[in-house]
């Protein structure tokens, strides 16, 4: 995801997320500085697929504060194929506040500390489609946030 369009997303979630930073260069621990403040975030890459005229990103991180943020970007002739001609690209976040995380570890049958990492036992890869599913089936709140196009 570009750093500009990945701005653009943590920039709408950062009232519910905290102050983070973009760094795809660390694939599981965040630690630095953003807007004065100290941030440590820890993040896991769920899935990072590119094909001939496709990319595909997912990614889950926890906030300081207990915020579980999960987002996407899908890009290329898939995305087509699904929303029409033209539209190439879908973004999407899923918002996952500090008083759920516990019901989502308890699903995935982890400690609450251990989100992440159960997240990528049961959702990396081509599993990842199925995240969305298991969080409705599960009943887990989560707000939700999506947009088509450039």
């Amino acid at each position: 995801m570009g750093k500009r369009r990945r701005s653009r997303v943590l920039e709408f979630w950062r009232g519910l997320f905290g102050r983070a930073k973009a760094n795809d260069d660390a694939p599981f621990e965040v630690n630095g500085s953003a807007g004065g403040h100290d941030v440590n975030k820890r993040k896991v890459v769920l899935r990072n697929t590119r094909g001939a005229d496709d990319w595909r990103y997912l990614s889950a991180s926890l906030s300081e504060n207990g915020t579980l943020l999960i987002e996407g970007q899908d890009l290329g002739s898939g995305v087509e194929a699904h929303f029409g001609r033209g539209e190439r690209e879908y973004e999407w976040a899923w918002t996952i506040r500090p008083q759920d995380v516990p019901k989502l570890a308890l699903a995935l049958g982890v400690k609450t500390e251990d989100v992440l990492e159960g997240l990528a036992a049961e959702f990396s890869g081509d599993a990842a489609a199925g995240l969305k599913l298991f969080l409705d089936a599960g009943s887990i709140p989560h707000e939700v946030w999506s947009r088509v196009g450039d």
